[in-house]
């Protein structure tokens, strides 16, 4: 066992008798003296408070996501009790909800999971004026699944069996923001009828405040079934739930259903051969965390929590510079009388000062993180319709408070005790008998292997982290090239008629035209364009193959092939760089042309030339016998609408096809304003299409053009978090560095007057002082370059050019740290004068 292992094991070890003995030796004199201590020494204030609060804040919010997102609890009366019943396909490791058939077999035969209910997202419109429609997201649902909730309405009722009879009028409950929002908290809401997917829905109850089971719902209406009508393995995706039984435990119901689901695959072995029926969590399935590993979550915690411990012993290490030079000052305090225990106390006090102001700082930052994190559930989940669950909540909790409180005071510990504890050892005899001395500390191996430790941490550890957040920040850098405020967009669609069923509807055709001249008739609108999917045989759920090129690896397959029409180019201000744009002969069935970005010159054709080349998409699992997808011509070569000036690959590569909005019933409209749009614009939108052709309906109009909402999150929290964490570890490495490269030489400040003294040449003297520091640092060096290049075998040939590149870089630059901390006190030492330095011994 190295020195400094046992050092932190004895230190460690002696803490908790300390601590209990600290008693009565901490005065509020202490924290004055340690407040004008700290400001006395701005910088290890500074470096080590931005250190902390980093490391508490990130530490603080990663515990609170996780708590939030996989173990959350659900604000209903006995919540631990509600559960989730599925079906999942050993084949596909996934689950398998067109299950009707079973959810019925299940509410019949379960005993030890009662009121098992179901319901699934029914996509819908809402009439809200004359053309103006809202999208919503029905929740259809069992009259049961209110009863597991054992949450009452607020006004009217709710779904009862009745309301399940065939037949039965359609009725509608809304939760309370919609309530006080749309209908302006009508106390008489109760028995209005409603316009939603062309069938009138009259409303029978109002839900309370923060209501949103089953998951995050404002609207729920009755789930109507005909087992008679659904065959096994077909239907609508089910989501199934229920209540434990009085009784019965979650072992219990799994076993129960895993017997249901084994005579159902005997049964029906071609539809449920391959499916086992498994009870989860409730929030489990909603969440994709079925199966979830609890020790890994644990495993995953404690990792995060190692944020706070690395800092700490980084912090740590200043602070035991700064008390090693107080060695003397300590040692005149106890021959005056003071107790080690009040010395202890007096250096926790200042470590306690130290940390609480940066823990309140962490506080915010992991505050800031949670709202991150309710952002990604909008973007990231689909499931969840783009709003957080009900229970999702990002207000700071108490707990989060304490969990705070308790890492500040592991920090105070770790910075004050540890070296407070070495300092007030049993070399504490030693300092006394060298307090007329001149040679100062004895720093020894203790030392050495500290300053090996901190510098093979930052070769190991810095260059992953650089490369992570070098590359987080250039994709950051990504902007678009178009006024992006300028631009709405909303769905532009035909009405499904009354009766229709299932029957598409018809195509927009001419009146797309009366849409475009009507809105274009108003001056607050420069231009429309529409947007759509491309032609059959141009879906993305493959591969991408260019005739005569070899594809790269890497290609982004992301981003699928675009539909869009004439004016769309023009409207973003692209420009072509070779090639034409399309012309109205390119939009036949028969015609196969595309234009291509700039990106995808550079990254899928290497720079070669586009036009006349011929591209097509490869599906997975082609074989020889299926019939070879079509080819399409590259015709034109247009602009990225999007620019990085730091790394040109982070544009995404695009293809795009002729698109002619009239022949389909549904179309992205996307229109560009001039300068600043009005607050009156949405409903003049709304008049205008209402005008135009009363068979039309809009959905909702989004401000701005978000091309990949998704991914400009997951830049921002991710860029966001790994800056701080780089600039965390760098700061505190190369400080660490710093003052323990500067006390070693500081230290032997008397010993280079005296070797000036004797007659060695300032030359020699700072070839000796170097040397050593070289050697201490090269070790360094090699241990962190040999850890470095085991990560790298572990995490692949991906991280391979870390070890290439960013270790000698971070090499370099700790040596550079420690050499210009050597410098000036080794300067300092030269001008010590011959005999000042005689005279000291």
């Amino acid at each position: 066992m190295s020195i400094s292992t046992r050092f932190v094991i004895d230190a460690l070890a002696r803490t908790p008798r300390f601590i209990r003995s600290l008693r009565g030796a901490v005065s509020g004199l202490d924290f004055r003296l340690s407040a004008r201590l700290l400001i006395r020494n701005p910088g290890l204030t500074l470096v080590a408070g931005f250190g902390i609060a980093v490391a508490i804040g990130i530490t603080t919010g990663v515990f609170g996501t996780l708590g939030s997102s996989i173990a959350p609890r659900l604000p209903l009366k006995d919540a631990d009790r509600i559960v989730a019943l599925e079906n999942w396909s050993v084949t596909l490791n996934n689950e398998a909800r067109r299950s009707t058939p079973d959810f019925l077999a299940w509410r019949e035969q379960m005993k030890s999971v009662v009121e098992i209910s179901a319901f699934r997202n029914i996509p819908a419109w809402l009439e809200t004026g004359p053309a103006s429609t809202e999208d919503i997201t029905l929740a259809g649902m069992t009259a049961s699944g209110f009863h597991v909730a054992r949450i009452a309405p607020m006004l009217g009722r709710v779904l009862v069996p009745d309301d399940e009879v065939p037949g039965a009028p359609p009725v509608l409950i809304i939760g309370y923001d919609t309530w006080r929002t749309r209908y302006a908290a009508d106390s008489l809401i109760i028995g209005r009828q409603v316009r939603i997917n062309d069938r009138l829905f009259t409303i029978i109850g109002v839900m309370p405040a923060r209501y949103g089971f089953p998951l995050n719902h404002q609207y729920w209406t009755t789930l109507l079934m005909d087992p008679s009508r659904v065959e096994r393995g077909k239907g609508p995706e089910l989501f199934v739930f229920g209540r434990l039984a009085e009784g019965a435990t979650m072992s219990s119901a799994r076993a129960e259903l895993a017997a249901i689901g084994k005579r159902a695959a005997v049964e029906f072995p071609q539809t449920n051969g391959d499916l086992q029926a498994k009870v989860w969590r409730y929030t489990d399935p909603l969440l994709d965390i079925q199966g979830i590993e609890w020790k890994q979550v644990w495993l995953a915690q404690m990792a995060i929590a190692l944020t706070v411990l690395v800092v700490a012993l980084n912090v740590a290490i200043l602070v035991y510079a700064r008390t090693a030079v107080r060695r003397s000052e300590i040692a005149v305090r106890t021959a005056l009388g003071a107790s080690r225990a009040r010395i202890v106390g007096q250096l926790f006090v200042e470590a306690v000062a130290l940390s609480l102001p940066p823990a309140i700082v962490g506080l915010a930052l992991a505050q800031y993180g949670l709202k991150l994190s309710d952002r990604g559930m909008t973007v990231g989940l689909s499931k969840l319709g783009g709003i957080p669950p009900f229970w999702m909540d990002s207000s700071l909790q108490p707990g989060t408070a304490v969990f705070a409180l308790g890492l500040a005071l592991l920090v105070a510990l770790i910075v004050g005790v540890l070296p407070a504890l070495q300092a007030t050892g049993r070399r504490i005899e030693t300092d006394l008998r060298q307090l007329g001395g001149a040679t100062g500390l004895r720093l020894g191996r203790t030392w050495t292997a500290l300053i090996v430790a901190q510098v093979a941490f930052a070769v190991a550890i810095l260059p992953p982290a650089l490369k992570s957040g070098l590359q987080a920040a250039t994709e950051s850098f990504t902007q678009p090239t178009f006024p992006a405020q300028e631009f709405r967009s909303a769905i532009l669609s035909v009405k499904r008629a009354v009766g229709q069923g299932t029957q598409p509807s018809p195509p927009l055709g001419s009146r797309i035209d009366d849409v475009v001249r009507n809105l274009r008739s108003n001056p607050s609108i420069a231009g429309i364009t529409f947007r759509g999917g491309a032609p059959t045989g141009a879906t993305w759920s493959g591969r991408i193959e260019v005739d005569g090129i070899s594809m790269p690896s890497d290609l982004d397959r992301r981003v699928g092939p675009q539909g869009i029409d004439t004016a769309f180019f023009s409207l973003y201000g692209a420009s072509v760089l070779s090639g034409r744009r399309f012309v109205s002969s390119d939009f036949g069935d028969s015609t196969r042309v595309v234009i291509v970005n700039r990106a995808f010159v550079r990254r899928a054709l290497g720079g070669q030339a586009a036009l006349g080349r011929r591209l097509r998409y490869v599906p997975q699992g082609m074989s020889d016998t299926t019939r070879p997808p079509p080819w399409f011509e590259v015709v034109g070569v247009v602009d990225d609408l999007r620019r990085n000036p730091l790394d040109p690959d982070a544009i995404a590569p695009l293809v795009y096809h002729p698109f002619a909005p009239e022949r389909v019933s549904a179309v992205n409209m996307v229109i560009r304003t001039r300068g600043v749009v009005p607050s009156t614009f949405g409903t003049m939108v709304y008049n205008t299409i209402a005008a135009t052709s009363s068979e039309l309906r809009l959905s909702q109009i989004v401000p701005g053009v978000a091309l990949d909402p998704e991914s400009a999150f997951v830049l921002e929290i991710v860029g966001t978090v790994l800056t701080l964490v780089l600039a965390t570890v760098l700061l505190l490495s190369a400080a660490g560095v710093y003052a323990l490269m500067s006390l070693t030489v500081a230290q032997r400040r008397r010993e280079i007057g005296i070797r000036t003294a004797l007659g060695a040449s300032q030359h020699r003297v700072m070839i000796t002082v170097f040397s050593r520091i070289a050697r201490q640092m090269g070790i360094g060096v090699v241990v962190g370059a040999i850890i470095a290049t085991i990560l790298d075998r572990i995490t692949g040939p991906v991280a391979a050019a870390q070890t290439v590149l960013l270790v000698p870089a971070v090499a370099v630059l700790m040596l550079v740290v420690g050499f210009c901390a050597a410098f000036v006190p080794t300067r300092r030492g030269l001008s010590v004068q011959p005999v000042e330095a005689l005279r000291g011994e």
